[in-house]
């Protein structure tokens, strides 16, 4: 798990770090792209990517391999897998916003935090 992943479960859930792991089947660090994972002979049905921020998905749409998480995604492409890619937050940075507007740079909103996944499907009709 990345640094900032470990930062999310910690504000996002009440799920320990080793809880997290013993959920886990097999664990590597991001670091590790020479890990089973990255190569085509790791059978999976695809691949999802919820990255807390825009970059990894602009390694991932550039090609540019340089952890376990881009170089996991580049190899599912090149074995025709499915992708998705899941923006996780609206991004507030005057980058995103019409180039007609000031750029006042990022947000130091802090979002509340998320409703149990039970609520949210009660909720949804």
């Amino acid at each position: 798990m990345t640094p900032a992943g470990r930062q999310t479960r910690a504000y996002e859930t009440d799920v320990s770090a080793q809880d997290l792991a013993n959920m886990a089947d097999v664990s590597y660090r991001p670091a590790d792209i020479g890990a089973a994972l990255a190569s085509g002979s790791f059978r999976t049905a695809g691949m999802i990517a919820a990255p807390r921020s825009i970059r990894p998905l602009s390694a991932i749409a550039y090609t540019n391999g340089d952890n376990l998480l881009t170089r996991a995604a580049d190899v599912t492409v090149q074995e025709r897998r499915r992708l998705v890619l899941m923006v996780r937050d609206a991004q507030r940075a005057g980058h995103h916003r019409p180039l007609r507007r000031p750029c006042a740079g990022p947000s130091r909103h802090r979002r509340p935090r998320p409703a149990p996944l039970g609520r949210v499907e009660q909720e949804t009709p």
